[in-house]
C-alpha cells in the first residue's frame, strides 16, 4: 500500500491523437484482428517488455517512478489535475508544465527555496512523510535529473507525456 506515481510516455504517432493512441494500447490483445487500420498505425511503436517473467506489449513507457513522494504528487494534482486527485487517471503533462516543475526542484536544491512554500507535501492514505528530511530532498534531486533528461533533448518532439498515481 502507498503512494506509487509514474510519469509515462506515449510516441506521437501520424494522424492519432493521445486519447486514440491510449485506447489503442488498452486494445493491443485485440487490435491487430479488430481494427486493423489503427493496428497498422501503431504496430512500428509496440514494445515488448519483462518482469518477474510476466511479459506485455504496450505503447506506453515508463520513464519516472516515484514511490512516496508525495511533494511531487502534490504538484502534479495541483497544476496538472486541476486540484482534484484523479487516482488511476492517465493525466497528459505538457513540457511547459514539466519545465515548471523542473525549475521548482532547482530552486529548492541550488537556491534554497524553502521547501514548505516551494513544492509542500501532501498528507495522503499512506503517502509517507510530510518531513522535509533526506527522503524529500533525494526525491526532489532525483526528479530534477530526470526531468532535465527528457527536457534537455528532443524527446518532446516525438513523445507525449501522462501523469498517473495510484494509492
Amino acid at each position: 500500500m502507498g503512494l506509487d506515481m509514474h510519469l509515462y510516455s506515449a510516441p506521437k504517432i501520424e494522424g492519432m491523437e493521445l486519447d486514440e493512441i491510449i485506447k489503442a494500447n488498452n486494445q493491443l490483445s485485440i487490435l491487430e484482428n479488430e481494427d486493423r487500420e489503427t493496428y497498422l498505425k501503431v504496430k512500428d511503436h509496440i514494445k515488448q517488455f519483462e518482469k518477474f517473467g510476466h511479459k506485455w506489449e504496450s505503447l506506453l513507457t515508463q520513464q519516472i517512478y516515484w514511490r512516496k513522494a508525495n511533494h511531487i504528487h502534490y504538484w502534479f494534482v495541483e497544476n496538472v489535475q486541476g486540484g482534484e486527485d484523479q487516482n488511476l487517471a492517465l493525466s497528459p503533462v505538457e513540457k511547459e508544465q514539466l519545465t515548471k516543475l523542473y525549475l521548482l526542484c532547482e530552486s529548492i536544491l541550488e537556491h534554497n527555496e524553502s521547501p514548505d512554500e516551494t513544492l509542500p507535501t501532501m498528507p495522503g492514505p499512506f503517502f509517507g512523510s510530510l518531513a522535509y528530511d533526506e527522503f524529500y530532498f533525494h526525491e526532489t534531486e532525483r526528479t530534477y535529473h530526470e526531468l532535465k533528461r527528457i527536457l534537455l533533448t528532443s524527446f518532446l518532439d516525438e513523445n507525449y507525456v501522462m501523469y498517473q498515481s495510484f494509492w
